[in-house]
């Protein structure tokens, strides 16, 4: 049979279980402690992971949107080449582009340069048509025709050397800048 257990701890021996008490407590102290370290560690180790998952989320979104910008001004280019050469043409010119042409053949400012003025006019009667209407993102439209503007200059001195005499290269001329042009408005929809 089993002999029971002494309830009371005799004096000789209480100075040989009193560390194994301060062990058996210290255990119950560090037990917590270690597994609350592991939890905090894996917190930890999760925060990170989606803190880098949240910034490759944002350095995607910001590729995201250079690329489409950069597409966008690709696209502006390529408008600005159809506008230079349906105007290199001599057979009229694109509509937004009608009253810069006819006042650089007046004054001694560049088509690109009229068209930036231009621009700017319709933006500034855009505020007073709309007022309160009018949002601060409309503001977008000056930068983009200034580089437009830019754009055009640049292409029409590209096609300095494009300077069709005959009525039928006229045409094709004309056609090939109407159909860059469409290019170039599918692109800036991208």
């Amino acid at each position: 049979m089993y002999k029971k257990a002494p309830s009371a701890i005799p004096k000789n021996m209480k100075n040989l279980i009193s560390p194994l008490l301060k062990i058996k407590i210290e255990y119950k102290t560090i037990i917590p402690v270690i597994i609350q370290n592991i939890i905090s560690s894996i917190y930890v180790t999760k925060s990170l992971v989606l803190r880098e998952k949240r910034l490759d989320y944002v350095g995607r979104i910001i590729m995201d949107k250079l690329k489409r910008y950069i597409i966008f001004l690709i696209g502006l280019f390529i408008n600005s080449l159809g506008v230079s050469l349906i105007t290199k043409a001599a057979l009229g010119t694109s509509p937004i582009s009608s009253i810069p042409y006819v006042l650089s053949l007046i004054f001694h400012f560049t088509l690109g340069q009229f068209t930036i003025y231009f621009s700017v006019l319709l933006v500034v009667l855009q505020l007073l048509i709309l007022r309160r209407k009018f949002k601060v993102e409309h503001l977008l439209q000056i930068p983009i025709s200034i580089a437009f503007g830019y754009f055009i200059d640049l292409t029409m001195e590209m096609l300095s050397f494009v300077n069709p005499q005959l009525y039928i290269i006229k045409i094709a001329a004309l056609l090939i800048g109407c159909a860059i042009l469409g290019f170039g408005v599918y692109t800036e929809l991208l």
